[in-house]
């Protein structure tokens, strides 16, 4: 939700417990992509929950597909609020920076 208006993003696939990360990274992005609409793409190139330390951390490569070429991605988030959150939250940290770029005409 943003600025009052709802974007939804949907994925299909396997849920297994690898699919299901995915899959929730995928629906955000797609989420994401109904908000931007512009020349370009999100591609998912990985998302997975590993410990640092004593913290569980959800972390996502994103690939940025423009005409110009390829741009890498990398968010992560502190796996505390349960694992779906926090893939969602660290899919958002990989294209925040991106964001403004994105949304300018």
């Amino acid at each position: 939700q943003l600025d009052g208006d709802v974007y939804n993003g949907v994925a299909d696939g396997a849920a297994s417990t690898t699919g299901r990360r995915r899959l929730v990274a995928l629906a955000t992005l797609a989420a994401v992509g109904e908000y931007v609409k512009g020349d370009f793409g999100f591609a998912l190139e990985d998302v997975d929950i590993v410990t640092l330390g004593s913290e569980r951390v959800a972390a996502a490569c994103i690939i940025l597909v423009t005409p110009h070429g390829e741009q890498p991605l990398a968010g992560s988030a502190l796996a505390r609020q349960g694992d779906n959150e926090s893939i969602v939250r660290a899919t958002l940290d990989a294209i925040n920076r991106r964001l403004n770029f994105l949304t300018t005409p």
